[in-house]
């Protein structure tokens, strides 16, 4: 089947990106023009401007490659804070809203599960918040090792529901946090579920 291909090559960091876009060569005429305007609406951070962004991007992909990993966040999630570090973003519903935040931690040992003085701490830390914790699980994420506690909490009259998720990825530990407003929580958990489905480790 005969393809057309459009690309987008740049030089950022010392390193050389590529943007294409692929289509069978009739439907390329007609996607080509949006490929473009969304082309236009790319913004390059350098690593000393991580976590500036000039206004809160609409969903996307964040690629973090010290730590090997892919995140892709739906259209109407706000990101507000993407940089070599962490990623955070928010959706609202109403007077509800929801927050989502990973951060890597590259300089930790990869791949080991967390020792039984870290999961006393993690349960610690959330305590000390006035969180209760409701569920604990050893399940592997993406098949690699990982630690989640889930938590409820009322905060300024908000019942809130939240998970943290340590995982260890090949190259780095990552904490995964979902917090929001309980029943928006749950409205969203497909949406939050193909989200954590959706996240990639490599090597």
């Amino acid at each position: 089947m005969s393809r057309n291909i459009n690309r987008c090559i740049f030089f950022l960091d010392n390193r050389f990106y590529v943007l294409s876009l692929k289509a069978n060569r009739d439907s390329f005429p007609w996607i080509v023009q949006d490929y473009q305007n969304w082309l236009g609406t790319v913004q390059f951070l350098f690593r000393q401007d991580g976590g500036k962004l000039s206004a809160p991007a609409r969903g996307g992909v964040w690629v973090h490659q010290t730590g090997g990993a892919k995140i892709e966040l739906p259209a109407d999630w706000l990101i507000g804070v993407a940089d070599d570090r962490q990623l955070g973003a928010a959706t609202v519903s109403e007077k509800m809203h929801m927050e989502f935040s990973a951060v890597a931690d590259a300089l930790s040992p990869a791949a080991k599960e967390m020792t039984p003085d870290e999961k006393e701490q993690a349960r610690k830390t959330l305590k000390d918040k006035g969180h209760s914790i409701v569920a604990e699980s050893l399940e592997p994420f993406h098949g690699l090792p990982a630690y989640q506690i889930v938590y409820e909490d009322t905060v300024d009259g908000r019942f809130i529901r939240g998970q943290d998720l340590w995982v260890w990825s090949p190259k780095a530990r990552w904490l995964i946090n979902l917090e929001g407003d309980a029943r928006l929580y749950r409205q969203l958990t497909p949406e939050w579920k193909e989200i954590l489905g959706n996240i990639h480790f490599y090597e």
